[in-house]
């Protein structure tokens, strides 16, 4: 299961005035067939259901990709409710996060579907906004706005004061990490200056901080930290940060920052 900071990101919600007014409906939804499942596959299927074997943990994953792929599809298709806001696919999204490398051609389908649906209604938002609203551009503003808040922090006193203000800044940094996934899936490729995957590591870091009640810890809960594959997940698709891994003192910063980083293993 991807990590429960990165789930609560991709359920969270914006301000009413990124909802759609009409949900759309996916024009690109349709990518031809799947390969089929190998003879061994469907001997094993058949077994199984004579309560003569087990279906193994990989058959048993490409088989709910398979199923997801066609309820996406039927629900944002051309016959489906339609789409009126992206936390409509975090389901989607926690899957993708999810699946094992071995499944390349569910996975790509799957990302690929997303990625359209993401890139249709960015082109619908923007429209409506009138100015382009790019994913990472959202992202670091909403980066910003609670980065300010948390450099007073320190400053306050009340316990309800600090509490309203740390409930604050996880909404902003949950909004963050959900428009800095959506600019990664899509690819974008807009942002000038350092990759926002640092500000990533500063966000996951401060929100593992915050404990129930409303009160900040001084040590981050490795229990809420993000493991290795989520990290690698997000780093490969960032081209804002591949391409300025190429550079020899940003490789530096980038390999401190991440052997400082305390990554959770998996179990």
């Amino acid at each position: 299961m991807p990590n429960a900071i990165l789930k609560d990101a991709f359920a969270a919600a914006g301000g009413a005035e990124e909802v759609l007014e009409e949900p759309f409906h996916g024009a690109a939804l349709d990518l031809g067939a799947l390969p089929p499942l190998t003879r061994r596959e469907r001997w094993s299927l058949a077994l199984a259901r004579f309560g003569l074997s087990r279906v193994n943990p990989l058959l048993r994953d490409k088989l709910r990709a398979r199923r997801t792929l066609d309820e996406l599809s039927a629900r944002f298709g051309p016959s489906g409710g339609g789409l009126a806001h992206p936390t409509q696919l975090a389901p989607y999204l926690e899957l993708l996060t999810d699946l094992p490398e071995e499944l390349w051609d569910e996975e790509n389908r799957l990302e690929s579907i997303i990625a359209a649906l993401l890139i249709e209604y960015r082109f619908k938002h923007s429209v409506k906004r009138g100015l382009m609203c790019y994913y990472s551009k959202m992202a670091k503003a909403a980066f910003s706005e609670g980065h300010k808040k948390q450099r007073i922090v320190g400053k306050i006193d009340n316990p309800d004061e600090l509490s309203q203000v740390l409930s604050s800044i996880r909404e902003k940094y949950l909004i963050f990490i959900r428009n800095y996934i959506y600019a990664i899936v899509t690819r974008e490729n807009v942002l000038k200056g350092k990759p926002l995957f640092l500000d990533l590591l500063t966000v996951v870091l401060f929100l593992s901080r915050i404990g129930d009640g409303g009160v900040l810890d001084k040590e981050p809960d490795g229990r809420r930290l993000p493991g290795r594959s989520d990290l690698l997940f997000i780093a490969l698709r960032d081209p804002v940060l591949l391409k300025a891994a190429e550079d020899g003192a940003f490789q530096k910063t980038l390999s401190k920052s991440i052997k400082e980083f305390p990554v959770r293993e998996a179990a």
